[in-house]
């Protein structure tokens, strides 16, 4: 199986509360929650936290809830330390678990075909893992003292300039293995291209918010 695995803790310094704030009608972290539930693909939901009013929310949405202690929900804890908690959790409860999607809360517009299109990659690519990526053709330097040296040729068109690669936090699909081995991605990740706008919505303050909210609205309805 694959299991859905989205870490929400309580804690957050810049945007208070933020997995539970109303975000274009629901709390945010409920976005992710019903993409998860949607998909064929993913066996079952868990909300890893270690916060009352989130575990409320998670449950009234359709996920299972894992209790974290509060040393994995600090601000310097780890992701990956989160989700081998939660997937030790699930093992408990008698899963045999092939792979875990990890979906951030803070990046909540995902079509559900995004879903399914990775898992599908996933299974079919030799790798350990699966890591959603952006590509902008990004006109890049460094500051030397006082100066801006481009990487570029200056003047060069944008759509001439060889597109940067970067992670974009709205998808992670990592075999269990390489979990137990001690990694979040291990040494093979296959690369899943994701497309405008569903990448550029990641939220960490309250501008990140609102521009958020007007993205989701103008897409419109997700299906779920």
């Amino acid at each position: 199986m694959i299991a859905a695995i989205i870490p929400a803790r309580g804690g957050s310094k810049r945007l208070p509360r933020k997995n539970i704030l109303p975000f274009a009608g629901r709390p945010l972290l409920v976005w992710s929650i019903a993409a998860a539930v949607a998909a064929p693909s993913l066996d079952d939901v868990w909300v890893t936290t270690d916060d009352d009013e989130i575990a409320d929310v998670a449950k009234a949405y359709g996920a299972k809830v894992i209790r974290r202690p509060p040393e994995l929900a600090a601000d310097t804890s780890s992701t990956f330390d989160a989700i081998v908690h939660a997937l030790g959790a699930i093992r408990i409860e008698g899963f045999d678990v092939e792979a875990v999607a990890t979906l951030q809360p803070t990046n909540p517009l995902r079509p559900v075909s995004m879903i399914e299109e990775a898992v599908m990659r996933f299974r079919s690519v030799s790798c350990d893992s699966l890591i959603s990526v952006s590509q902008r053709p990004l006109k890049t330097g460094r500051i030397e003292g006082d100066y801006f040296v481009p990487s570029y040729p200056f003047g060069q068109q944008s759509r001439l300039t060889a597109p940067l690669t970067y992670e974009n936090g709205l998808l992670y699909i990592t075999s269990a293995t390489s979990l137990d081995a001690g990694s979040l991605c291990g040494t093979q990740i296959c690369a899943f291209p994701t497309d405008r706008p569903y990448d550029e919505v990641d939220i960490d303050d309250a501008l990140d918010f609102a521009i958020g909210e007007s993205v989701a609205h103008a897409l419109g309805d997700f299906g779920y």
